[in-house]
């Protein structure tokens, strides 16, 4: 029995429940519409487990998009560049926000 398929449509239906619609643009090209997930206010821990920082994070789905640094993510008259990659598990990439 192949779970995947349903695990798939799983993060499908997540993503269009809990994800909000933006826009994101790698250097000159056109804006792409994709549809997002928000971790806001994800804290940092240092070496030793003390607090370092509180930073934003963004989900994407691979299949609309695989966020690289310097992208751009525009939500409304708002826009971030993609800092760095947190995760990436061949579906889901998680990138810290810049600023």
């Amino acid at each position: 029995m192949n779970l995947l398929p349903d695990l798939m449509q799983m993060d499908v239906d997540l993503f269009a429940a809990m994800g909000e619609d933006a826009m994101v643009q790698r250097g000159v090209a056109a804006p792409v519409a994709v549809r997002v997930v928000f971790e806001r206010g994800v804290k940092h821990e240092g070496e030793h487990g003390q607090y370092v920082q509180s930073v934003d994070m963004v989900l994407f789905r691979t299949p609309q998009w695989i966020p690289k640094p310097n992208d751009v993510l525009i939500q409304g008259a708002v826009s971030r560049k993609i800092d760095t990659i947190a995760d990436d598990d061949g579906y889901v990439v998680k990138a810290v926000l810049y600023g």
